[in-house]
């Protein structure tokens, strides 16, 4: 999926890349493999009862042959520990409907733009709150937010050139690239 997705935004393999809410590294992995040339970092606020720690994304990235080209530090997606303009592509997986608030969705994405280089792109993949998520999810399906939500929330944080992917499957989601 990410390697269509960096396909189509001409992904060149030498940026230098953030994920966030990395947790196991799947993420982070799966574009440093795609970045052959290029450097990833992997945040997440790790502990809790999942079992996430940087060791386990290192030990992943490890069997999967890139971990000269990952690195994975704990830290928060709110007060993100790199300066202004660093990163030429971020990327999170399912992370944002993990924010329990909207003031935080928006001070999340607020600084994921700070972190971004003037030009660089946000990247991103959420499941799709719709009629099929609620047949399948039943009031699970509240935790997720419709395709409008977050296209509201991105352009209210200043980012612009907004594209969308939706994919039909089981439950539908959609990969969201955004430029600052």
């Amino acid at each position: 999926m990410w390697k269509r997705v960096a396909e189509k935004e001409g992904v060149n393999g030498d940026e230098y890349l953030l994920d966030v809410g990395c947790g196991t590294g799947s993420v982070a992995i799966s574009w440093a493999k795609i970045l052959g040339r290029g450097k990833v970092v992997g945040i997440d606020i790790y502990g809790g009862m999942s079992g996430n720690s940087p060791g386990q994304a290192y030990r992943n990235a490890e069997i999967e042959g890139v971990s000269n080209r990952v690195e994975f530090k704990k830290a928060n997606i709110l007060e993100i520990p790199y300066p202004d303009n660093t990163f030429d592509i971020v990327t999170a997986g399912s992370v944002l409907h993990e924010l329990h608030d909207e003031e935080d969705k928006i001070k999340a994405l607020k600084e994921i733009r700070r972190v971004l280089k003037p030009g660089g792109k946000f990247i991103f993949i959420e499941l799709l709150r719709d009629a099929k998520m609620f047949f399948a999810m039943l009031f699970f399906a509240f935790v997720w937010k419709p395709k409008q939500y977050w296209i509201n929330l991105l352009e209210r944080t200043g980012f612009k050139s907004l594209k969308i992917e939706e994919c039909k499957r089981y439950i539908n989601y959609a990969f969201y690239t955004a430029q600052k």
